[in-house]
């Protein structure tokens, strides 16, 4: 018997995209699958005689603690974005006595995760979802967008820690770009959970207000709409400190969009300087505990004039933007591939199930 235990993964952030793909396959692979919402679980909840897969943050864990038996059945699916993690450390002995093995998306992540455990950890490649994102003008009239004008997008999930998503980064990458008044160009700030970042989101607008070609959209969007608004923008940009994974660019890279993204972490699973505008950084020490980053954990500081010098490139030269877009879709058609996470899955389950 096979238990896959819901953690945060039903949200519509790149992890729960992520995630739900995971669940599709699981249950073609395992029909019989019982599914769990970590909500769901009781006292009487009993995992000690099935295989259980947990998908859930490496740091909320410990919180069922009294659901993991020591006994070598339970696998954790989870990712990591840094590779100091006290809270694993802490957790090393018992993590270790109660997981037979750990499942991730990206080689970056799993790195993380073995310097921090000595747990088998295997790479399970993520399976994109955007087989119908309609290019939707009218999203642009519906938020207010310039219907010309050539359109960056920055997309975060403030649940996933500002900081480490730097968009401050993007925003002085555009400054440095473009003039306040310069309506042949916008950015646009699209921000999930924006009220659980209230502080820096209001720092962001704060740096923002002068320029009357920014905008920002923090409404919650339905995944066919969100779709529909990273398609008819024409360039996504990350500088991100560190990404376990990078869903957004990868579902941007399927839709032939070049994209600017520092050159660290999950990303470069898929991206390369063939297939985008990689942005070069340094590594820097964290300065202060941020959430489940500790102080002194190393991070990479992009190079924000180089990310400056792309996006001007880009809007000079619509046939760059053509080529690189068509170069990224052939990629992430390889990489992010059904057959990819299927095999990759039932090759693990074999070792415990039937199949």
């Amino acid at each position: 018997m096979l238990n896959c235990i819901n953690g945060i993964y039903k949200n519509s952030s790149g992890l729960g995209i992520n995630c739900a793909c995971f669940m599709r396959c699981l249950h073609q692979l395992v029909p019989n699958i019982n599914v769990l919402s970590v909500e769901s679980l009781k006292e009487s909840s009993s995992f000690l005689n099935t295989l259980n897969i947990w998908l859930i943050n490496y740091d909320q864990i410990h919180r069922f603690q009294r659901f993991l038996y020591p006994g070598k059945n339970n696998i954790a699916f989870f990712y990591m974005e840094n590779e100091e993690s006290a809270i694993l450390k802490f957790r090393k002995q018992w993590l270790t006595s109660v997981l037979c093995e750990v499942w991730t998306g990206s080689t970056f992540s799993r790195d993380c995760i073995l310097t921090n455990l000595n747990l088998t950890t295997y790479v399970i490649p993520p399976l994109l979802d955007v087989d119908t994102a309609p290019a939707n003008r009218d999203l642009r009239k519906k938020f207010n967008l310039p219907e010309k004008a050539f359109l960056f997008m920055n997309s975060f999930d403030a649940l996933s820690y500002t900081f480490r998503k730097n968009p401050y980064g993007v925003l002085a990458s555009f400054k440095m770009a473009f003039g306040s008044n310069e309506d042949q160009v916008g950015l646009i700030f699209k921000i999930n959970n924006a009220w659980t970042a209230r502080r820096e989101v209001k720092r962001l607008r704060r740096l923002a207000h002068n320029y009357k070609n920014i905008y920002f959209i923090t409404d919650n969007l339905a995944r066919n709409e969100w779709l529909g608004l990273l398609n008819t923008c024409d360039c996504v940009v990350s500088l991100h400190r560190s990404e376990g994974l990078g869903l957004v660019l990868a579902e941007a890279m399927h839709l032939k969009k070049p994209v600017i993204a520092t050159n660290w972490s999950g990303n470069t699973d898929f991206m390369n300087h063939n297939n985008s505008c990689l942005v070069d950084y340094t590594r820097i020490e964290n300065p202060i505990n941020y959430g489940a980053y500790p102080k002194g954990c190393l991070w990479a500081e992009p190079n924000l004039k180089q990310a400056a010098e792309w996006m001007k490139k880009l809007v000079a030269n619509p046939t760059l933007c053509q080529e690189i877009g068509e170069r990224a879709k052939q990629t992430v058609l390889e990489v992010f591939s059904k057959e990819g996470m299927y095999n990759a899955v039932r090759l693990r389950l074999s070792k415990y199930l039937q199949l």
